[in-house]
């Protein structure tokens, strides 16, 4: 996992586009470090493989941090931009989602509709149902962009660990500011007023003592 973070909230696909090639090295799960090298016309150059800025995009996955839902069934909403939408495939998406209490509170269950945006949901249910979707589209490099942001304590603790298993045997990059979320990640990258200031570990960061190690303790006590 690749966290990137940011100390004002300023991102957007853009600046997500920006980290994706300023990045020398994407960590790939099963294969160790993966070089991406922009190319010619715009191409990228994946593991000596040449792709498209489109075909880079048709293998990523992103979980923004305003949930995007539409009036419809909540099945429908998973189900959205991706190729299954077998019924019992969404199903185990729910779970794997940690969303499954939402869809048990309504009497249709994933026949049940929802209004444009889905105004009928609070902040930390449209964040899962967004997370279930991404989940079932199985896209092999994950974008989250700050998706614990504006819950509350209990809703976060369901949606990181919605996270977790989203995120697993995935290249994933977790953009956040509140850093207790992404202490176990590979690599972080911060960035400050548009530039990579530090990289490495939390606790490389930490021992640092620099801008990280700063930012982490302005929304902890101590440093630990």
């Amino acid at each position: 996992m690749v966290a990137i973070i940011l100390p004002r909230a300023e991102v957007s696909i853009d600046r997500v586009e920006e980290v994706l090639h300023v990045t020398p090295e994407i960590k790939s799960p099963s294969n160790g470090i993966a070089p991406a090298i922009g190319g010619p016309r715009g191409e990228l150059i994946f593991r000596k493989v040449k792709m498209s800025l489109a075909d880079l995009r048709s293998r990523i996955g992103y979980v923004p941090q305003k949930a995007f839902l539409f009036s419809g069934t909540i099945a429908s909403n998973i189900a959205f931009g991706a190729i299954s939408k077998d019924p019992e495939v969404i199903a185990d998406v729910v779970d794997t989602a940690q969303a499954r209490e939402i869809v048990e509170q309504r009497d249709r269950k994933l026949d049940a509709e929802i209004s444009q945006g889905g105004t009928d949901l609070s902040g930390g249910q449209r964040q899962l149902l967004t997370i279930a979707r991404a989940v079932l589209a199985n896209r092999p490099i994950l974008i989250l962009d700050e998706a614990t942001s504006n819950v509350n304590t209990r809703t976060e603790w369901h949606i990181q660990h919605a996270m977790d298993r989203l995120m697993a045997h995935r290249t994933s990059f977790v953009i956040a500011h509140r850093l207790s979320t992404i202490r176990d990640a590979d690599l972080i990258l911060v960035l400050h007023d548009g530039d990579i200031v530090e990289k490495g570990t939390h606790d490389e960061l930490l021992a640092k003592g620099g801008f990280y190690a700063n930012l982490y303790q302005s929304q902890f006590d101590t440093v630990a």
